[in-house]
């Protein structure tokens, strides 16, 4: 422009049509980029997705590969030897220790939670976790699958019952050298803390993002691990199929990839889905749309604002321009066009783009040919722009902060971008200088493109980062040295490890040393040009072996330094080493091996030769390399050899065995072949196994032998045998046939072994026969119950030891018929039963009979001292009254006493020889009263029935009593039986019934039809206070019981619920006349009194102190002793005074009976009488001497009768 150029005013309509289409524009452009951005976002947060999907897959493939590696490598070689070790000796600690510290090597590396050694039963083995004892439904069933396969099987996720967590197990099967699995090695992840965190991690912050696996279960999908929004989850968490909307339900039905549905909370999600190879499980990485669609519209409202703010700077520049007055504008021009007009030939020979800008109206005065062919507008177009126009992130509002720095610094270098007339950006370099001219500023810009630059640098940071990446995937590192051990690079992996490398020497860096290492090869490289390789182990990095390769380079300045590069051969190292050790240990086993380990090519010719049987054999390993063994044997010997060489070279498996004669011994071998193949499948070889098995043949043989004869024992022997094969009877002896009710064997050959078996033992059946022919172990002895053909049952005892009959595994079966045996031990426990209840009613009498005899003490006291009262002349009636009732109290008491007395068989017994009949018979009357009109009465009496010894009146109560409670069994009427009869006890019935002697008795049987007993109630009839009535003392039966044992009888009771009740009593015939001693009874007076002396002996004071006073009444002289050796103190010192000694039976230290015994040696003038609430046996028995003894009185309650006495 000059000063000669007019300038036209602007038109207002153009003015205003050109900035309605701008703003237009604008608004167009910001909506299109607006959608344009959140489908941006939608495609960013999709790829995204995708590869977070596939990293989170490959991690699940390379942690499934480590585990079946894992697996194989302890499931085969070494370890698998020392499994079959210990598997055939169990107890061999050190082999279980090894076995134990192996796995938890494993254990600890691995991240396992437990590593198991299953049998093929499923029972636990070993395990490295004590407290884990059996195994879950899940873990058999994956272990039942690897045993039936031969393979390593990888488990599914669930749930154990046990302790609720969640398991993930891998179970291989370990095999024998005939490929028979003889266990199963289980490993035992726990996802929560191994597999679950790497799942779930996700590499960018996120509200709602997350990845989780599932997988179809029947007719819904299960949730496989944690889920984000929802706790305990795994396994627990299920869709319905029919939820089609769900993602998740969309990925099984079969769409994979990018899905658009809902998730579990239902809410609206995109996410990818893919299936994870070699398993049903599914990966799923979403993300709710809600925050997608958050984070587009974020970034399209900073877009909106921004052509927001733009709009208004374009009005705002078109008001000023149009406000600006012409005059000023000219002048401005003017000037600027005088100013620049210096350096316009400086500008236009510049390389760079020069704009010369006004400060103030941030508009181009200026600017050169570059300019315009860089930014693509025309010198004139340029003019009327500013500097926002070509670089719109550059605000006008930062410009007063953007002019202060440059006249602080006086030039300015920043980075930033033009934009172009096309719209495409460029970068550049701008340096910017304030000038002055004519006392005007103006702001030179001199602009450099920085392109290329810039792509240069971005292809070397890419470079830098895949290098990065390649060396920490590979595990190399990389530092560079110059001649003078300076470290001109090192990777970021050693810098994280040892620091900046900055100014450091590498020997110091390294190894902390002042001076280079003895063994540095620097030097020797920079002067050979030749690489070097070496191995070194680094100290700081845990013994980390590494190969370093040393080599010759040039810098980018010409200078020769070496590069190094080192790799991690760690693993390399103790791989080779574990091979070294697995290679001497096979040495060592192949060496002392019996057999013969060979090798052949694919010309038969031996290769290679070990075994002790060379050793053994006299031959060296030299006479059988490169030789055939047509060569070695002969053409026709070995005709066998070489068709099984040429069919093992075919690739298949072959097993043969063969002959010849060593001095002069016909020896037999089995020679195992199989074909050793390349990573192409591609045979190259032979290795074969020979075994000496003569003492094998030898041993069939002899087997054979022994069948034959062991058959002709089976077929006599008395118990039942036969052979079990498949579950099937395979041999019965004539024993069995008999046993299972079959006329021949031909009944049951081929037959099921569990038909024979009764239903509730079956199941256990099957787990034995499993032991016998799976595990080959021997049952113990148990007893079952099995079925005869015609269906009936029949106790058996029954073991079994395993057998190999017929080319099958089986089990040799014993079996003995115990229902005579079982019948017997029925008979016994009844006896037993019995006997128990015989034993608990002597314990409950002797108890019973302490108790009565206390009681009858006090009882005598009481009733005592009544009596005496009542024995004077009391005036008021009132306490006569009151004293007569509790004489009626006291009676009763005794009365209950004597009840008691009665069930300990202590009571005061009068027995005489007696006849049941004549006892019924006087006694009908009264039992038809007892009984009412609805019962009928039957009376079934022998007519030559024997004589019994026993008590009368005891009798009669024992009749009522059983009366009564049959009675009480008919409320509803009846009839009731009383029987009796002679009968002789023979041993048979004696070996059945306890406490009873062989012999004759009477019998009395009294039977009802009323509602009979049961077992347990039959068992308690006879204890103390035992009652099955409402009102009731429990004691009638009790009483019963004693009075029979003490006449010496027997009870027996016969009930069924329903069937009445009988009641058996023994009692043994009495057929001598026997002379009972009676008391004398002196002639009663109604006032007896007497002037003698009389020695009370009783241990009661109270007692002693009652006597005392009632004969002291009467005019006797009385003295006591509390026990029998104070007594004879006192008859020693003066026994003439004595005329009477007065004692109880019962005392401590010395019974009456042991007393009057010593007495009436010492003193026989003296006479005794015993009082006692109950006699003692030995006078029961008649063992005193009655002559002298004048009387035997019931108790000393009543002052009358002791006086008579």
């Amino acid at each position: 422009m000059t000063n000669k150029e007019t300038i036209k005013e602007p038109d207002i309509r153009f003015i205003f049509f050109f900035l309605t289409v701008i703003i237009l524009a604008l608004i167009t452009g910001g909506y299109l980029y607006y959608h344009y951005n959140i489908q941006a976002v939608q495609a960013e947060k999709e790829i995204e997705l995708k590869a977070i999907a596939e990293l989170k897959v490959e991690q699940i493939q390379t942690w499934r590969n480590e585990r079946l590696i894992d697996a194989s490598m302890n499931s085969s070689g070494i370890l698998r030897i020392e499994i079959l070790r210990w598997l055939r000796s169990p107890n061999d600690q050190d082999l279980k220790k090894l076995l134990a510290n192996h796995w938890q090597d494993l254990q600890d590396n691995a991240k396992y939670q437990n590593v198991l050694l299953i049998s093929p039963a499923g029972q636990i083995l070993l395990s490295l976790d004590p407290d884990i004892v059996e195994l879950e439904t899940d873990a058999i069933q994956l272990v039942n699958r690897a045993i039936a396969t031969g393979h390593v099987v990888f488990g599914d996720f669930y749930r154990c019952i046990q302790n609720e967590r969640i398991h993930l197990d891998l179970t291989v099967p370990v095999l024998d050298d005939n490929e028979t699995p003889l266990a199963a090695l289980l490993l035992r992840t726990d996802p929560d803390n191994f597999l679950y965190p790497f799942i779930q991690t996700w590499p960018t912050p996120s509200e709602s993002a997350e990845t989780l696996i599932f997988r179809q279960n029947g007719q819904e999908i299960v949730f496989l691990n944690q889920l984000r929004h929802q706790p305990d989850s795994a396994l627990n968490t299920c869709i319905p199929l029919t939820e089609t909307d769900n993602s998740t339900v969309q990925g099984i039905m079969g769409k994979t990839g990018i899905i658009r549905g809902k998730d579990y909370r239902g809410e609206e999600v995109v996410s990818y889905i893919q299936p994870i190879p070699d398993t049903d499980w599914f990966m799923e990485a979403k993300i709710n749309i809600d925050e997608i669609f958050s984070e587009a519209q974020t970034r399209g409202g900073y877009i909106l604002l921004l052509f927001s703010l733009f709009v208004a700077m374009v009005i705002l520049l078109a008001i000023l321009l149009m406000n600006r007055r012409k005059s000023r504008i000219y002048r401005e021009l003017y000037l600027t066009e005088q100013q620049l007009s210096q350096s316009k030939a400086i500008i236009a020979a510049s390389s760079d783009a020069v704009l010369v800008i006004d400060p103030i109206t941030n508009r181009y005065l200026e600017v050169n040919d570059t300019a315009c062919a860089r930014l693509g507008y025309t010198r004139e177009e340029l003019l009327h722009m500013t500097v926002q126009d070509i670089n719109p992130a550059f605000l006008r509002e930062e410009f007063p902060q953007f002019l202060q720095k440059v006249h602080e610094k006086g030039n300015l270098l920043i980075e930033t971008f033009y934009q172009k007339k096309d719209g495409t950006t460029i970068p550049v370099e701008v340096n910017v200088r304030s000038i002055q001219v004519d006392g005007n500023e103006y702001l030179v810009s001199t602009a450099r493109d920085v392109t290329e630059r810039n792509r240069i640098e971005r292809e070397l940071w890419e470079a830098t980062q895949r290098l990065d990446m390649i060396l920490a995937a590979t595990k190399t590192n990389i530092d560079i040295i110059d001649h003078d051990y300076n470290l001109i690079y090192v990777d970021k992996h050693w810098q994280n490890i040892y620091g900046d490398f900055i100014d450091r020497k590498c020997y110091d860096y390294f190894l902390g040393l002042e001076e280079p290492c003895d063994y540095c090869i620097i030097h020797d490289v920079l002067q050979t040009k030749q690489p070097v390789v070496l191995e070194r182990i680094l100290t700081k990095e845990n013994d980390r072996v590494i190969e370093v390769h040393t080599i010759p380079i040039k810098d980018i300045s010409g200078k020769w330094v070496v590069a190094k590069f080192n790799i991690d051969i760690t693993k390399r190292k103790q791989a080779e080493k574990a091979l070294r050790e697995s290679e001497e240990k096979f040495r060592l086993l192949v060496q002392s091996t019996n057999d013969i380990i060979f090798t052949l090519d694919t010309q038969q010719r031996h290769t290679s030769v070990y075994g002790q049987w060379l050793v053994q054999g006299g031959l060296s390993e030299d006479k059988f390399l490169g030789k055939t063994a047509a060569e070695f044997f002969g053409e026709e010997a070995a005709k066998i050899h070489t068709q099984s060489n040429l069919l093992a070279l075919q690739g298949e498996f072959v097993k043969y065995e063969w002959s010849a004669k060593l001095e002069g011994e016909e020896r037999f071998y089995q020679t195992s072949l199989s074909p050793m193949k390349n990573s192409e499948g591609k045979v190259f070889g032979l290795v074969g196994i020979g075994r000496d098995i003569t003492a094998l043949k030898k041993a069939e043989k002899a087997q054979r032998d022994i069948e034959a004869q062991f058959q002709k024992v089976v077929e006599g022997a008395p118990d039942a045998i036969f052979i079990e094969t498949v579950n099937q009877f395979s041999y019965l002896n004539p024993a069995a046939c008999k046993l299972f009710g079959a006329k021949s064997p031909d009944e049951l050959l081929g037959k099921p072994l569990l038909d024979r078996i009764h239903p509730i033992a079956r199941e256990r059946s099957k787990q034995r026969i499993h032991l016998l022919n799976i595990e080959k172990q021997s049952v113990p002895l148990i007893e079952q119950i099995y079925l005869r053909l015609d269906g009936s049952e029949v106790p058996v005892e029954v073991t079994a030891v395993p057998i190999f009959y017929q080319g099958k595994d089986g089990a040799l079966v014993f079996v003995r018929d115990i229902t005579k045996r079982k019948k017997a031990e029925e008979e016994r426990s009844k006896l037993a039963e019995r006997l128990q209840v015989s034993e608990k009613m002597e314990i409950i009498g002797s108890l019973a009979g302490g108790i009565a005899h206390d009681f009858n003490n006090l009882l005598s006291v009481i009733t005592g001292y009544t009596d005496l009262i009542l024995s004077r002349n009391c005036k008021d009636d009132s306490i006569r009254e009151n004293l007569t009732e509790v004489r009626k109290a006291t009676e009763r008491a005794t009365a209950l006493t004597q009840q008691l007395l009665t069930l300990s068989r202590k009571q005061v017994v009068n027995p005489g020889q007696i006849s049941l009949n004549q006892i019924i018979v006087g006694m009908e009357k009264m039992v038809r009263q007892v009984i009412g009109e609805n019962i009928g009465l039957m009376q079934i009496l022998s007519p030559d029935l024997w004589l019994t010894l026993a008590d009368p009146n005891q009798l009669e109560q024992v009749i009522m009593n059983l009366v009564v409670n049959a009675r009480d069994a008919m409320p509803n009427g009846g009839k009731l039986i009383i029987e009796t009869s002679n009968v002789e006890l023979d041993e048979k019935y004696v070996s059945q019934h306890i406490d009873v002697l062989p012999g004759q008795y009477v019998m009395l049987s009294i039977s009802d039809t009323g509602s009979g007993m049961d077992e347990q109630t039959k068992l308690k009839i006879f204890e103390p206070f035992f009652t099955t009535k409402t009102k009731g003392t429990g004691l009638g039966l009790s009483t019963v019981y004693g009075i029979v044992k003490q006449n010496k009888g027997h009870v027996w009771v016969y009930s069924e619920p329903g069937e009445g009740t009988t009641f058996k009593i023994y009692l043994r015939r009495e057929t001598l006349q026997k002379i009972i001693h009676k008391p004398t009874v002196p002639v009663e007076s109604k006032n007896p009194r007497g002037t003698e002396t009389v020695l009370v002996v009783d241990d009661e004071q109270s007692v002693r102190n009652l006597v005392k006073k009632i004969l002291s009444n009467v005019g006797y002289t009385v003295l006591s002793a509390a026990s029998g050796s104070e007594a004879l103190k006192i008859l020693n010192q003066d026994e003439r005074r004595v005329q009477l000694v007065l004692t109880d039976i019962v005392m401590p230290e010395m019974s009456g009976e042991k007393f009057s015994q010593h007495l009436l040696k010492l003193f026989p003038h003296i006479k005794v009488i015993f009082m006692s609430g109950f006699a003692d046996s030995a006078v029961q028995n008649n063992e005193i001497d009655h002559d002298q003894v004048i009387s035997i009185s019931v108790n000393p309650s009543v002052p009358p009768i002791l006086l008579i006495k």
